[in-house]
């Protein structure tokens, strides 16, 4: 049983369509406290290991029980879990939601779209061109090109956003690095050690080697079913 002084990380990005799921299961109700740590930092590193190593050192020196993930944050969640066994000679559990994987060529794809979005010039755009075998370097490159370019682009018509235009750009940014991280091919495999708990039209993969909790109810209703808060909070009593 987990003693209640120790700390539940949730790794849910912020931002974009399906933000805050994880947050509205309530999980402050498991008398643990609950640190959404992207709220606290989002790191630029795209090397997974470097990336988890940035949120171990945000996390401090706190007592981790289990490491919550949301679709493809959970490679970064089981080396984050790696990093505390390093450092503290433990490992936290660690749970994936409906985890989902992030794959190198769709990165490289959106790295191309925002290249374009930001009116990078050519020349530069070129340069930073990836493929799925080089995502993780070029969007390291590229970042801050994108960063600049898009914030430029946000401030000037038609959006005219002016004082917005530089947290709108940093949290693009912030993405792209988040993705090319979950993408690295240098992630830890699954294993038996992590519960993967899933809806029921979101199976995991044939041959997937962790555990499995189904709940019956349909991705659309996930994250608001009493099955879904049972399965994780009998997790941290295992």
């Amino acid at each position: 049983m987990v003693e209640v002084a120790r700390t539940l990380v949730v790794l849910e990005f912020p931002g974009g369509g399906t933000a805050g799921r994880v947050r509205s299961m309530g999980l402050e109700r498991l008398d643990l406290r609950v640190r959404y740590l992207f709220d606290e930092v989002r790191p630029r590193r795209t090397a997974i290991d470097d990336y988890a190593g940035e949120l171990l050192a945000a996390s401090g020196a706190e007592q981790v029980a289990m490491v919550v993930a949301y679709c493809g944050a959970v490679p970064i969640a089981r080396q984050l879990a790696e990093h505390c066994l390093r450092v503290g000679g433990r490992r936290p559990a660690v749970l994936a939601l409906n985890p989902e994987a992030t794959l190198a060529e769709g990165v490289a794809g959106l790295l191309g779209r925002m290249l374009t979005k930001a009116g990078v010039p050519q020349e530069l755009a070129d340069g930073l061109t990836a493929s799925g075998e080089t995502v993780r370097d070029r969007v390291a490159d590229a970042l801050p090109a994108v960063e600049s370019a898009l914030a430029e682009a946000y401030a000037r018509p038609p959006l005219n956003l002016a004082t917005a235009a530089g947290p709108l750009a940093a949290m693009q940014a912030d993405w792209l690095a988040h993705l090319a991280a979950a993408c690295d091919p240098a992630q830890l495999p699954p294993d038996e050690r992590e519960l993967h708990v899933i809806a029921a039209d979101h199976p995991c993969p044939p041959g997937c080697p962790a555990r499995h909790e189904g709940v019956d109810v349909p991705q659309r209703g996930f994250f608001a079913a009493d099955e879904t808060f049972r399965a994780l909070a009998d997790a941290l009593h295992e």
